[in-house]
């Protein structure tokens, strides 16, 4: 009987350690999930998020808007309305956020809010900044009596007091389904096309939406299918830091259906020739691809994206090698209210961490970022390196000390939403740059080779 016992202690003990190893083994395992969820915010569906000065995290839901000031650890609602469908922070900390036939408007971090009508019910669901302060928001919605229906592109010259509809050239396509701006100005609009005649789909604007362009699109059918596209509906519509303007859509060409993903560079989009394809899903029906949503582009230089669809098909998609090579992502990632995969929208931290919302979910999900690149050259890891003064004023001149003699470094300076307003190369341990021209958070990355380092800076 002894024995017995004792056999049975050593199976438990064995049994016990077994048990601790698996733990062991799973914790980093664990802690790498990609998508983290950091908070559950019950009957608060998402449709937005924003982040705006060093520490202010805004999300848009069903009925109203939510602060964080912890990193989406707690929330606080801080408007309470019937709807909102997009949320907006602009370079100087204003926060805009659309609504049925409204656009609300806070200067104080969310503190309080105006509103603006807009003389109608249709919703407003994109609002985007130009450099020079110029706001563009879109509206539209599928109604199921009169089809689709918006107000196309509104525009406001005074932080949002007024908006003005610009839509010269847009014909009946005033069913705003995505907006996007180049460093150039370019202004980029998407309409719905209920018929898809091929009058609809994709326009340029050089003059702030005063005149619209309708651009054709053609790509090479490789024989199974005519080169010129109908668009129907569009899923994403973004420019990259490279130049380059990425578009999603559906239509026909022909007979035959399409699903595409196709890029451009920005100096082309108004030439006749073919748009590049870049594919998402491995299919041999490349022409039916999985459409990406609108594209997020951080700072650090990866790409998020999304696609819709179900637990098995809907997910994140990320990249850091531009168009090729998108890798799915649904680690950690649930589904909304509608047990489905939809839209996403990310913002970047100031720490680098990528927070997102996802249509219609109640979750508020986090990437972490690494804090330093982990093969940096020892000068890039060293704290050498000074920038300063920071907080810098507006203009004001701005001084990076490397420390170094060596000159094979690049300075970039980002706003917070992705986009690359200076590169310099620096010739020296010393070098002098003047500050943005806007109040507002920036992200200063220093680059020798394929190696990066992350700074924020503050202008005020």
């Amino acid at each position: 009987m002894l024995f017995v016992f004792n056999e049975m202690l050593s199976v438990k003990r064995l049994l016990l350690l077994t048990i601790a190893i698996i733990c062991l083994f799973c914790q980093p395992i664990l802690a790498q999930t990609f998508w983290e969820t950091q908070s559950v915010n019950p009957e608060k569906p998402m449709t937005g998020i924003a982040v705006a000065g060093t520490d202010n995290l805004f999300v848009s839901f069903a009925q109203g808007i939510l602060k964080s000031t912890d990193k989406g650890k707690t929330f606080e609602p801080v408007l309470k309305t019937l709807a909102v469908y997009t949320i907006f922070a602009s370079d100087n900390g204003t926060i805009y956020a659309g609504g049925p036939g409204k656009i609300y408007r806070s200067t104080n971090s969310g503190h309080s809010w105006d509103s603006v009508s807009l003389n109608s019910r249709i919703s407003v669901t994109q609002i985007i900044e130009n450099q020079q302060g110029t706001l563009f928001a879109i509206s539209g919605t599928l109604d199921f009596d009169l089809g689709y229906i918006g107000q196309g592109v509104l525009v406001s010259e005074n932080q949002g007091d007024t908006w003005e509809q610009r839509n010269n050239g847009l014909g009946i396509y005033t069913c705003g389904e995505r907006i996007a701006l180049d460093k150039n100005g370019h202004l980029y609009y998407a309409a719905a096309d209920e018929y898809v005649t091929g009058n609809g789909g994709l326009f340029i604007s050089n003059n702030n939406g005063l005149n619209w362009q309708h651009i054709a699109i053609k790509v090479d059918g490789k024989n199974i299918f005519y080169p010129d596209i109908k668009v129907g509906n569009t899923r994403g519509l973004s420019v990259s830091p490279n130049d380059s303007l990425y578009f999603s859509f559906a239509g026909t060409s022909g007979d035959v259906a399409v699903q595409l993903n196709v890029s451009k560079h920005i100096n082309e989009v108004s030439n006749p020739d073919f748009w590049n394809v870049y594919s998402i899903f491995k299919n041999i029906s490349w022409w039916l691809d999985r459409m990406l949503y609108n594209i997020c582009f951080t700072p650090g230089g990866m790409w998020y994206s999304s696609v819709r669809g179900t637990s098995n098909s809907g997910a994140t998609y990320i990249t850091e090698t531009g168009s090729s090579d998108w890798k799915f992502q649904n680690d950690g990632l649930a589904v909304n209210k509608l047990g489905l995969r939809d839209q996403q929208f990310f913002a970047e931290y100031p720490d680098g961490s990528v927070f997102m919302v996802h249509w219609l979910d109640e979750r508020v999900y986090v990437h972490q970022g690494p804090e330093n690149p982990v093969h940096a050259p020892e000068l890039l890891k060293s704290r050498q390196i000074q920038i300063y003064p920071n907080p810098v004023k507006v203009g004001q001149e701005l001084t990076v000390e490397l420390g170094s003699e060596n000159q094979n470094f690049t300075v970039k300076i980002y706003n917070v939403i992705g986009n690359l307003l200076a590169a310099e190369k620096l010739d020296g341990p010393h070098f002098k740059l003047q500050a943005p021209e806007k109040k507002g958070v920036y992200i200063l990355i220093l680059e020798q080779g394929n190696t990066k380092k992350t700074f924020r800076l503050l202008v005020d």
